[in-house]
């Protein structure tokens, strides 16, 4: 009896702590998802631009422009597909293995998730950076009006991707999430997957009397209490 009480608390316990780690598991995968539907949006604005080499002033632009043209919207629909694809597995497959994986699997999720959406992240800078690189070229295509235009339109995207930059390194230092370190709804210390760029994640802490809790206790122990109690005279 008191072994079975021991079990259920334990189970309950359990529970409890895995509700916690959920809530990191459903931020994760709203991100991925946000990521995924802006890189495929990037995806097709590229596979229309593919669609524009048959026009007149494409044909009479350098040949450098049109190569520079077709591999920049090459780059950018391949990166933007690739990334679609990887968030929609992800979103698939990490909370299936967190759901229906062996004990510690929404750890293993959790963790993995966050470890391939940072490499998502950079993934989607280039893509980004593509398709920038893909409208400087297009200004020197025979679409141009005069060169002077070409100009303005190769500084203005310039200085929109010097922006770009400042701006994530304000956001990086408003929001340091690389450099502090994350308390996860993990209670115990586990080896935990990280970016090289990244802080260690630490566990949230649990005092003695949460991990004897969580401790599973052998049936021998409770049965050497029955016989002790039972050799004590009344």
């Amino acid at each position: 009896m008191l072994f079975a009480d021991k079990l259920a608390l334990e189970n309950r316990t359990k529970v409890r702590l895995l509700l916690i780690r959920e809530r990191e598991l459903n931020l994760y995968v709203q991100n991925c998802r946000a990521v995924g539907t802006v890189a495929a949006l990037l995806a097709g604005l590229a596979f229309s631009s593919l669609i524009y080499t048959k026009m007149d002033y494409f044909k009479n632009s350098t040949e450098v422009a049109k190569f520079f043209y077709c591999t920049g919207n090459t780059i950018c629909m391949c990166m933007s597909l690739e990334i679609a694809m990887a968030t929609t597995a992800i979103t698939m497959l990490g909370p299936g293995l967190a759901l229906r994986g062996p004990d510690g699997s929404m750890h293993s999720a959790v963790d993995g998730i966050l470890v391939e959406f940072e490499q998502i992240s950079r993934m989607f800078n280039g893509t980004i950076l593509s398709f920038v690189v893909v409208v400087v070229t297009y200004a020197w295509t025979a679409a141009g009006v005069n060169w002077l235009c070409s100009i303005m339109i190769t500084v203005l995207c310039m200085s929109i991707i010097f922006v770009m930059q400042v701006r994530t390194m304000v956001v990086e230092t408003n929001f340091p999430l690389k450099s502090a370190p994350l308390i996860s709804g993990a209670f115990f210390n586990e080896d935990v997957p990280s970016s090289p760029n990244r802080a260690p994640r630490q566990a949230a802490p649990c005092n003695a009397s949460c991990e004897q809790r969580m401790l599973p206790q052998p049936a021998a122990a409770s049965g050497s209490s029955r016989v002790s109690h039972a050799d004590t005279p009344a």
